[in-house]
């Protein structure tokens, strides 16, 4: 199949899928297990699409678009991304990133921690895992293809839910604090953080000189209507996340300063008329009425901290008291369960060789690039860090955030490779 005849299929899949959303019934396993192969039978020949094809119709299910099609359990993931990889890593040249090992060490590191604590293996594991897998299934030839179709993928499913959202908002809406609605989809902060990785790739998209006529509008509209969602959704850490985001590409995209100029007149624009139309409303009574502990997250973090710091054995504090204890600790009462707080939750789940690996895991794709490729990493860099200050995405194993995840990672190698090529034909 060519590049356009693969397009097109996928396509015709993931219409196929997200048409048939609203049907709550879960259709036969015959049905759905031929759907999952047609979906991955060509990425056995075209290894380079699994990472796309899982951005694009793993996480429109995980947004709850698409599960009656789909199982989103992702241990059915890593067993054919493993086959996909062994295929791969045996029939052609393999790709090892430089960071594999430590990201390896990371993994059992978790696994034995929550084994040995909890007698469990968690989510953490299976998503680091299949973020691990990912990498073996490209080819170094494919990274461009690669690089180029993720961030479509993030633009597609970012715009079709945020479409499906605002056409059954309706159906989604509940009461919020007396005469305020609230659109509530699947779990409301991690939808919003899905979202928010669509709408910070969209905008840099619509800043891309190489986007032009419909890409740069599918560019443009994915902003304008994602930002519409968040709002209505009005989770505070996601909008925050994006936010911050937003500002890193306005200020490090290297265009022409009247082109940044406008970009920022039309942001205000869009601003301007949703919070005369009443979008903001939700989100600035959610603001105005907290009592300074962020919907007792100080409270947590102060609960779990203590704990943490009043340990007396030393295996502990190297290595943290795991997933299940640490999710319960503290306050006795189903407020307290979990961080919020990533950082947090790696310090106390996995000890102080733990939040080490943690921030290895978040800074060395922008630590070790170029300084061309650190201005494309760091806007990701910061959501993700953003995000991480008021949810646990990494360490609940949040699949699409270890999506984002591989895309930097992907952009770091390339440029590793490019530069090797470069100094090497010196």
């Amino acid at each position: 199949m060519t590049k356009k005849s693969l397009i097109i299929y996928y396509l015709v899949l993931f219409v196929l899928l997200v048409f048939t959303w609203a049907n709550m019934t879960t259709l036969p396993i015959i049905i759905r297990l031929a759907y999952l192969s047609l979906l991955f039978i060509p990425c056995f020949k075209h290894s380079y699409l699994l990472a796309p094809t899982l951005i694009l119709f793993l996480t429109t299910a995980l947004l709850s678009f698409g599960y009656t099609f789909l199982p989103t359990e992702v241990y059915y993931y890593i067993a054919i991304a493993a086959v996909i990889a062994i295929v791969s890593v045996t029939v052609h040249k393999k790709f090892i990133p430089t960071s594999y090992g430590v990201l390896f060490v990371l993994l059992l590191l978790i696994t034995i921690v929550n084994a040995v604590t909890g007698t469990s293996v968690e989510k953490v594991t299976f998503s680091l895992l299949l973020f691990l897998l990912l990498f073996l299934s490209v080819q170094p030839k494919d990274i461009r293809n690669v690089l180029e179709l993720v961030p479509l993928c993030f633009i597609i499913y970012t715009l079709t839910c945020s479409i499906l959202i605002l056409a059954h908002q309706k159906e989604l809406v509940m009461s919020y604090a007396g005469d305020l609605e609230r659109v509530l989809s699947g779990s409301i902060n991690y939808t919003c953080t899905t979202i928010g990785i669509g709408s910070v790739v969209g905008l840099i998209g619509s800043f891309d000189s190489a986007n032009k006529g419909i890409k740069r509008i599918i560019s443009i509209a994915t902003v304008v209507l994602s930002i519409i969602v968040l709002l209505l959704e009005a989770s505070r850490g996601a909008i925050l996340a994006v936010a911050a985001a937003d500002v890193i590409v306005i200020l490090s995209q290297k265009v022409k300063t009247r082109y940044k100029v406008f970009g920022i007149i039309l942001l205000a624009g869009l601003v301007y008329v949703l919070y005369q139309q009443d979008y903001f409303d939700l989100l600035i009574y959610r603001i105005q009425a907290d009592d300074g502990t962020g919907a007792n997250r100080t409270d947590i973090w102060e609960s779990k901290l203590r704990y943490f710091w009043d340990l007396q054995n030393p295996f502990s504090i190297l290595f943290g008291i795991g997933f299940n204890r640490t999710w319960n600790l503290g306050g006795g009462s189903f407020d307290y369960i979990g961080c919020h707080n990533d950082f947090i939750a790696f310090l106390v789940e996995y000890g102080i060789v733990g939040i080490g690996f943690f921030f290895y895991l978040l800074l060395y794709p922008f630590i070790k690039s170029s300084r061309s490729i650190r201005r494309s990493i760091l806007p990701y860099i910061v959501f993700i860090v953003v995000d991480c200050l008021t949810l646990e995405p990494i360490s609940m194993g949040y699949l699409p955030i270890y999506f984002l995840l591989f895309y930097v990672y992907l952009m770091k190698s390339k440029d590793v490779m490019d530069l090797t090529s470069s100094r090497y034909q010196q």
